[in-house]
């Protein structure tokens, strides 16, 4: 678990070359008495020389038929099940689809579908594609591909308060990530302005005064909290634009991507 220091509170095949099936050496009739055997020999079978040897090219997996839906709105279709996939291309309402497989993700349900313009192979959230043939039940669970190494997701997790000088934002963070999360940079958008806030070595996090610390990093599956200072939204909606990376100072893998989140009171 990321170190944390607390203010206060805590919180196939290779090809075999193909053999021509030898004839069963004929039976010879039984001699009669006094009659001499004669002896067949028996062939042998023709070397093959390495150089002659065939090599069978990988035969490629036949592409699923899939069931024929269509999209109900503008959706996302990225290139896993998840937000924190990057996005392969925007669906409209009304695009005909071909739904291939489906996975389900922290209770969300997900299609990979392909679009037939492109042939591109992406996921979407299933409640924006409608089957016009056949039932979501027959369709095969699919494998999900692995995320990026400084994958991640962020929601709205509460204002951040302590005394009349301190304001600001905290967003809890998921790394989704196949390594850790060392740094990292929030620019949120409101009606109030654009603020920034780096965190080139640790993330700081804080609720109000009593509650408020530091994580070095944020591990692989792991959940924490960031806060953005100096914030105070006026609107309902932020806008943010988030970079996390796997070094201190922005450096190594990066993972940027623009979100959407509502301000709850």
């Amino acid at each position: 678990m990321a170190a944390q220091t607390i203010v206060a509170a805590t919180m196939q095949a290779v090809a075999t070359p193909t053999r021509t099936a030898e004839p069963a050496p004929l039976a010879s009739p039984t001699p009669g008495p006094g009659a001499t055997p004669t002896v067949r020999a028996t062939p042998h079978a023709a070397q093959v020389s390495p150089t002659a040897r065939a090599t069978l090219s990988p035969t490629p997996n036949p592409t699923p038929r899939g069931l024929a839906g269509r999209a109900t709105g503008n959706v996302n279709c990225r290139i896993g099940p998840g937000s924190w996939y990057p996005i392969v291309t925007l669906l409209h309402a009304g695009d005909p689809v071909t739904v291939l497989g489906q996975a389900t993700v922290e209770g969300t349900r997900f299609v990979q579908v392909r679009e037939p313009t492109t042939g591109d192979i992406c996921w979407a959230l299933a409640r924006f594609i409608a089957l016009t043939e056949g039932s979501l039940d027959a369709v095969p669970l699919a494998a999900t591909p692995p995320a990026l190494p400084a994958a991640f997701s962020l929601t709205y997790a509460g204002r951040y308060r302590c005394g009349a000088a301190h304001v600001g934002v905290t967003f809890s963070i998921i790394n989704r990530g196949t390594v850790p999360i060392e740094s990292g940079e929030l620019r949120v958008q409101s009606t109030n302005g654009v603020v920034s806030e780096r965190f080139d070595e640790r993330f700081f996090w804080g609720l109000d005064c009593a509650r408020q610390g530091h994580y070095d990093r944020f591990l692989p599956g792991e959940t924490g909290m960031i806060t953005v200072r100096d914030l105070n939204p006026g609107s309902d909606t932020l806008y943010i634009r988030a970079r996390m990376c796997t070094e201190d100072y922005l450096q190594g893998d990066c993972f940027e991507r623009d979100i959407v989140l509502p301000v709850e009171p």
